[in-house]
């Protein structure tokens, strides 16, 4: 969901990435109809997930109905929403499908898990 108007659709790779002193595992996220990187931040900043509609992003497409209202009027389970929070920024997302939930919020509790027990330079592989 971006920080103005309607939601953005994106789709999201997790890949290796040298700074110039090191390497980090960072999120990227794309445009569909374009495979460059539109963003990203390091998996090491994640600190924490929210399984919640509570964002304001979340509250201003939320429905009497209890579903996320999407960039073209179609209808989302709000049960999909989470939002990640990093030490530079927060990012507000929904899965279009159950499958991509139950996949992706696991991993990222893993990745907070090992953020807070590990040295921050390392990183953990997802798969």
């Amino acid at each position: 969901y971006g920080r103005k108007g309607n939601p953005h659709r994106r789709y999201f790779t997790v890949e290796p990435c040298w700074t110039g002193t090191e390497f980090t595992v960072v999120l990227l996220w794309h445009d569909i109809w374009n495979s460059a990187a539109h963003g990203h931040v390091a998996l090491n900043e994640l600190q924490k997930i929210d399984v919640t509609t509570d964002a304001k992003k979340f509250q201003r497409h939320l429905t009497d109905g209890g579903q996320i209202l999407g960039r073209k009027g179609q209808l989302h389970d709000a049960g999909l929403c989470f939002t990640l929070h990093f030490a530079s920024r927060t990012l507000d997302l929904l899965a279009f499908r159950k499958s991509d939930f139950d996949l992706w919020v696991p991993r990222f509790r893993a990745v907070i898990e090992a953020n807070r027990n590990t040295d921050p330079t390392s990183f953990v592989v997802l798969c």
